[in-house]
């Protein structure tokens, strides 16, 4: 029963953490950062691309609608910008 009353004092305080370090441990947080970085990067390519397609299409056919979701899409660019 000593024991359990220990593990709980351990978990419930956080002391599990006393004389143990994380130096043999890989830090994988910036495996994340790069990987959502790649992520924006791409979509905001695909995004720009898209919407210069857009625009092309829109002058030459005539169609605002193409040209008003190109300014749709150029504010979606701006925001993956903005989180880069």
């Amino acid at each position: 029963m000593e024991n359990a009353t220990i593990l709980l004092t351990i978990v419930t305080t956080g002391q599990g953490h006393i004389n143990h370090d994380h130096q043999g441990h890989r830090d994988r947080s910036h495996d994340f950062r790069d990987a959502s970085r790649r992520s924006l990067i791409f979509a905001l390519v695909l995004i720009t691309g898209y919407m210069v397609a857009e625009v092309i299409d829109g002058i030459l056919s005539g169609s605002l609608a193409l040209i008003a979701d190109a300014g749709h899409m150029l504010t979606d660019a701006a925001v993956k910008c903005e989180k880069l």
